[in-house]
């Protein structure tokens, strides 16, 4: 075997940082999602409001998370459980669970709950 194959063969695996990149992109995208279907609601009424601020402070804190970087898996982990608990908490609060937006919310939620899952194991 060449050098060459050996360095391919190591490069194939991304690294935690990597990881925690693709997946702060995934969960922007979602939550990017989540907010244009909120916008082009015409039932949406004030009783949700929490569930806005609550995707607007997941937002936001996957903003932070995206801006940091992270070389740590246990920081990302713990990190993203505090976006998830926002998203989850929307979700509770909504109004409306068998919506379009209702539905995406939960495929969200469900994302943000097993994202830890893949992201410890993938980065072993």
């Amino acid at each position: 075997m060449n050098d060459t194959a050996g360095t391919n063969l190591g490069q194939g695996m991304p690294k935690s940082g990597q990881l925690a990149e693709m997946f702060l992109t995934i969960a922007a995208d979602k939550l990017k999602s989540l907010q244009s279907i909120r916008e082009n609601d015409e039932q949406w009424t004030e009783a949700d409001v929490n569930v806005d601020f609550a995707i607007d402070l997941a937002v936001d804190h996957i903003r932070a998370m995206t801006s940091r970087g992270f070389n740590d898996s246990g920081v990302f982990v713990v990190d993203w459980y505090k976006a998830a608990a926002a998203v989850e908490l929307s979700l509770s609060a909504f109004s409306r669970p068998s919506c379009w937006y209702g539905r995406s919310l939960k495929v969200t939620a469900e994302f943000f709950r097993q994202a830890p899952e893949l992201f410890d194991y993938a980065s072993s």
